[in-house]
């Protein structure tokens, strides 16, 4: 009885330490997750202003001997091929009248007037950022666009535009939410792989479609389709983490796991919850052999004591 009542104690600091470690991911998670949008506003506004400091200083050196044509190609030609973000970023220019003077991604259309152009959500995109222009002089606008060298123009993108007063211009250069945020998920699966707590403590990473996404004990894991798995108690293993994760405050299941240090079965209790922004699920857990054994081993104790 004296070595029951143990055991229970143990697995209940241990459930509550596997709770607190998953929910210390999922904070992190969450604190990486709010940075995605500064990040990418920061960032494009320092590349725009970069711009706008090529475009005057092409301008002022050449203002007393070129006219405006060839002062115009001169900066168009320095910033065309300027490309970053995986050669998905680059920058544009317009006129005050909407006539597209600098399209990297789409040059077939500079010298033509956008300012009918929409997106797929209906808004009149180089109408707002002459209205943002002519308000404000500068500032961030969000709307969906094409992506260099993927089909449609359905990515929601972030641009910073600044008025360029000597040509009448608005300078600008913009980037794409998804690929930060995936740039973000891989920075936070790198550090996800390298906690370790406990005596085999670890966190794991499932999709809502069952793909593993971190295990970094059992890498043969990684990229595998878990969602019919089922353990030899017959737990759909990967469908109880699903229902866990489903419930805001997440939740524990019971189920039979492969013990990375001896290849083999064995029962094992996990704490789950999900990140549905992301459709992932974080989790960790404790084999329960473990817990029996650590049991044992303070009832020895007592019985010395």
């Amino acid at each position: 009885e004296d070595t029951e009542v143990l055991r229970q104690d143990y697995l209940k600091s241990q459930k509550n330490i596997i709770k607190k470690e998953v929910e210390a991911v999922i904070d992190y998670i969450n604190y990486k997750k709010s940075l995605i949008r500064e990040q990418l506003n920061q960032e494009i506004k320092r590349r725009t202003y970069e711009a706008a400091a090529i475009a005057k200083n092409i301008y002022d050196e050449n203002k007393a001997i070129r006219n405006d044509p060839e002062i115009k190609k001169m900066v168009k030609d320095a910033l065309r091929p300027i490309r970053f973000d995986d050669e998905q970023g680059y920058y544009f220019a317009g006129n005050m009248k909407g006539v597209e003077e600098l399209f990297p991604d789409k040059p077939e259309l500079e010298g033509t007037d956008l300012s009918a152009q929409q997106d797929i959500n209906g808004k009149f995109v180089i109408r707002d950022l002459i209205a943002l222009i002519r308000t404000k002089k500068e500032g961030f606008y969000e709307y969906t666009w094409t992506k260099p060298g993927q089909a449609g123009k359905n990515f929601p993108k972030i641009t910073f535009v600044k008025y360029f007063e000597p040509l009448d211009w608005f300078i600008g250069t913009g980037g794409y939410l998804d690929d930060i945020e995936e740039n973000t998920k891989k920075e936070v699966l790198d550090r996800i792989s390298r906690i370790r707590f406990g005596l085999n403590g670890y966190i794991f990473v499932v999709g809502y479609n069952g793909v593993t996404l971190m295990n970094d004990t059992q890498w043969h894991l990684v990229g595998a389709n878990l969602w019919n798995l089922t353990d030899p108690n017959g737990v759909k293993v990967t469908q109880e983490e699903r229902k866990a994760a489903a419930r805001p405050e997440g939740g524990f299941i019971n189920y039979v796991w492969n013990k990375p240090s001896e290849l083999k079965p064995r029962p094992k209790i996990s704490f789950v919850k999900g990140i549905p922004e992301w459709e992932w699920m974080i989790g960790s857990g404790v084999y329960v052999d473990e817990l029996t054994r650590s049991s044992r081993k303070k009832k020895s104790s007592c019985n010395k004591t």
